[in-house]
């Protein structure tokens, strides 16, 4: 499915919102171009992607999915986001 034009202007607030928090949680993050070789079939491929030791975050794809669910009638309780965060930051900062 689809989500409706307002939706998609709040994902991508979200996205500038998991951006800056990202980069406030894991160190070194930078911005940068998501690029592997083409046989990788790479979902954040040519996209702006924050770039850390050996793996991207592509934030607009993060919070798409998380809208994405939402509209399913999934994670739409208050500690959606936070659980989503801490599913990305807490492995990476374990590895």
């Amino acid at each position: 499915g689809q989500l409706p034009a307002g939706v998609l202007r709040d994902v991508d607030g979200l996205a500038l919102y998991l951006a800056l928090a990202f980069r406030q949680a894991l160190a070194g993050l930078r911005w940068g171009i998501g690029r592997l070789p083409p046989r990788m079939k790479y979902v954040s491929q040519n996209k702006p992607v924050l770039k850390g030791d050996g793996y991207d975050i592509d934030v607009l794809q993060v919070a798409y999915t998380l809208a994405m669910r939402a509209a399913a009638g999934r994670d739409t309780d208050d500690e959606a986001l936070l659980r989503a965060f801490r599913a990305w930051v807490e492995p990476l900062r374990a590895g």
